[in-house]
């Protein structure tokens, strides 16, 4: 590494030759630190979760010994989900903070044998000198203009941001709310928490529509990318093989590597226009599991991201709860 970026920039820096140094895990940890919420404001009367990183706190990141910490905290990870492994990474980052001190992690709420819920993650804020109450979550939604109201979709098509709002607001940031909580609450020194929330990930917007309309609740600066069915798709290829000739491709079939910007050095790890198009024409008339392809282009021996897209079958939302996966 030339030089250790400055705070302000580690989002920027990590679509840079640099920031190859670091491993996977630890890039997925600065991008969580520094990516912007999907959503412009929090919900209600509640707050964003947030960990701002000093110069100090990041030079501590980029070392050895940091990467060991974080190590053994994914190797204690027995959920192999997304959205398990997203939560180790902001448990890395409180253990790593020194305003923050983790007090529980998906700490549940039970009556009668059954959960009524589960804090995500209860915190002490040393510097406030209050409990927080912290809701997190990484999605990626494909705009569906004919969808309406729900237009936002998850890959799957089961998932949808309409929902995972309804269920932030009526029932996982009001956990705090109910009697057994407080009582549970209690019996760990916490008498009354501050509900934050934090919901990262990237939006997909159609190819081929118009920009949705209803964007207002959107924070501008969110992570975006395009969605194409089959035949647009492969239109576009052709029209990226001549704008771009020298770029190449990957299919990212793991989920780990959804989060921070790609970056490869290996040539064999990713696949030509050719390639890529043979696979998406194999798929055309057949459901598939949605493919997320990256676009790269080398810069000082490292490949780079340049654009993310999702591939749909052609009858996309409809085929996708039959879709084989790859």
């Amino acid at each position: 590494m030339n030089c250790p970026p400055h705070p302000h920039n580690i989002r920027s820096w990590l679509r840079t030759p640099d920031a190859q140094s670091l491993s996977l895990d630890m890039r997925n940890v600065l991008w969580v630190a520094t990516s912007p919420n999907l959503l412009k404001a929090p919900l209600d009367d509640t707050e964003f979760a947030q960990i701002n990183i000093s110069p100090e706190q990041l030079e501590a990141l980029l070392t050895p010994e940091a990467q060991l910490a974080l190590d053994n905290i994914l190797g204690q990870t027995r959920s192999h989900f997304l959205g398990a492994y997203y939560e180790t990474i902001w448990s890395f980052l409180l253990k790593q903070s020194t305003r923050y001190q983790l007090l529980a992690q998906n700490f549940q709420i039970h009556e009668s044998g059954t959960t009524l819920g589960e804090f995500d993650f209860l915190v002490w804020d040393k510097q406030r000198h209050i409990h927080l109450h912290q809701e997190i979550a990484i999605k990626f939604y494909l705009y569906h203009p004919d969808k309406h109201p729900a237009h936002w979709l998850g890959p799957n098509a089961r998932d949808r941001l309409d929902l995972k709002i309804r269920k932030l607001s009526l029932q996982q940031l009001r956990l705090s709310e109910h009697p057994l909580a407080k009582t549970s609450l209690e019996q760990l020194g916490i008498k009354q928490t501050k509900s934050q929330m934090k919901l990262q990930g990237t939006l997909f917007y159609p190819s081929n529509a118009a920009l949705p309309p209803d964007t207002h609740s959107l924070n501008a600066h969110h992570e975006r990318g395009h969605w194409y069915h089959p035949s647009t798709f492969l239109t576009y290829l052709r029209e990226a093989q001549t704008r771009y000739p020298q770029h190449r491709w990957q299919i990212l079939t793991q989920k780990s590597r959804w989060l921070a910007p790609r970056l490869e050095s290996r040539r064999e790890k990713m696949c030509s226009y050719q390639e890529l198009q043979d696979t998406v024409e194999q798929k055309t008339n057949e459901p598939f599991k949605p493919l997320l392809v990256v676009r790269l282009t080398e810069i000082e021996g490292v490949w780079i991201e340049q654009e993310r897209l999702f591939v749909v079958p052609a009858t996309w939302p409809a085929a996708a709860k039959s879709a084989p996966a790859l």
